[in-house]
């Protein structure tokens, strides 16, 4: 029975890939054991979370680690004895397991458990999402034999281990945004106007409190620039009631939700979306030809969403506003731009160039190669 460790944060942008190539090796071979190692805070709320694991069927461990949180001795001494102690706790687990290979999928939650797996002779590969490698990343190069990627810029200066090579595999997404239901479908099932302008709206799983303001704000005057704009609003739960509050009171078609489980459905509704800049969020609209508003998240680490959103804007592939210059002007802007056909056609050939469909089976080629 071949064993597959599978080191991941339980952030959605790190899981949901994890889950995509596990799904996918026991769908190859059903003797296949994916194994799901991560930091101690994996079991976190909501959709994104250990839950996710086993509700797929797949057994999961927790190691101790943290990210390093704050600078100087305050932040070191704290991440070095989590490291410390996951790394002991990860020895003994791949001891146990004996895995065939491991695959990590950045965080720092991933670098005990694979440190441990290449320590006793078991292949390593990592996955990099983001368009600059994160740190956790970057410190595991050394150790891998291949570094599977999804842009090809963020090779670029690793250090990498003597012969490792960089595939550029792109990012798995979920197998129901590779079909997705007809538009006329979508928006029958959300109730929505079939022939109307349709603008999605998410941030994350957890939602974006930015965004959420700013569209909220925005509604008076998208019904005076055009009565015909509906919207699917993915807000995050601590938003709920605030949102549902600002979309009742205003004349705009919405469909308001914490939470979406089948996004293939937004995304099958949407002209076009507003959101985050998030490696899967990109690599979402790319397979769904989807054009975008992004607004990168302006505190994520080495302001990763900033850089992912470059490579999408120099390609002419997405919008791109910063936070502090996104406001009801921008979107009245955006919404102007994409109710002119041609514009919105020749976004959504540009961004579906960076698509990758067939990158979960890529990953796992990789993967069953290491088994070997």
């Amino acid at each position: 029975m071949p064993t597959v460790l599978v080191a991941s944060s339980g952030t959605g942008g790190h899981l949901f890939p994890a889950l995509a190539l596990a799904t996918e090796l026991v769908r190859r071979n059903s003797s296949t054991r994916p194994v799901f190692v991560g930091a101690g805070r994996m079991r976190t709320a909501g959709p994104a979370s250990s839950d996710a694991i086993a509700q797929a069927g797949f057994e999961w461990h927790t190691v101790p680690g943290r990210g390093l949180q704050r600078r100087g001795v305050v932040g070191l001494v704290p991440f070095a004895w989590d490291l410390a102690r996951g790394y002991l706790a990860a020895r003994r687990l791949v001891r146990r397991l004996r895995p065939h290979v491991a695959i990590g999928f950045g965080n720092f939650g991933s670098v005990a458990p694979l440190v441990a797996a290449h320590r006793r002779g078991v292949p390593v590969i990592i996955h990099e999402a983001n368009a600059l490698t994160g740190k956790a990343n970057r410190l595991l190069a050394r150790y891998a034999r291949v570094v599977a990627v999804q842009f090809e810029c963020a090779a670029d200066g690793l250090r990498r281990a003597p012969g490792a090579g960089v595939e550029v595999v792109g990012m798995p997404v979920r197998d129901a945004l590779l079909n997705l239901p007809a538009r006329a479908e979508a928006r029958g099932a959300y109730g929505l106007d079939e022939g109307a302008f349709t603008l999605l709206v998410m941030g994350g799983s957890q939602g974006a409190r930015r965004l959420n303001e700013v569209v909220c704000t925005t509604l008076p005057r998208l019904e005076a620039i055009e009565p015909r704009v509906q919207i699917v609003h993915l807000c995050g739960r601590l938003d709920e009631d605030t949102v549902r509050a600002a979309y009742a009171s205003s004349g705009v078609r919405h469909v308001v939700r914490a939470f979406e489980p089948q996004m293939e459905r937004a995304y099958a509704a949407a002209d076009c979306a507003l959101c985050r800049a998030g490696a899967a969020t990109l690599a979402e609209l790319a397979v769904t030809a989807t054009p975008a508003l992004l607004v990168p998240y302006p505190f994520a680490t080495e302001a990763h969403q900033a850089r992912n959103a470059d490579v999408l804007a120099r390609n002419d592939a997405a919008h791109v506003v910063a936070q502090t210059d996104f406001g009801p002007d921008v979107v009245v802007d955006f919404i102007r731009q994409m109710l002119d056909g041609p514009s919105r056609t020749a976004m959504a050939d540009n961004v579906i160039s960076f698509a990758r469909p067939d990158a979960t089976q890529r990953l796992a080629d990789l993967v069953e190669k290491q088994m070997t």
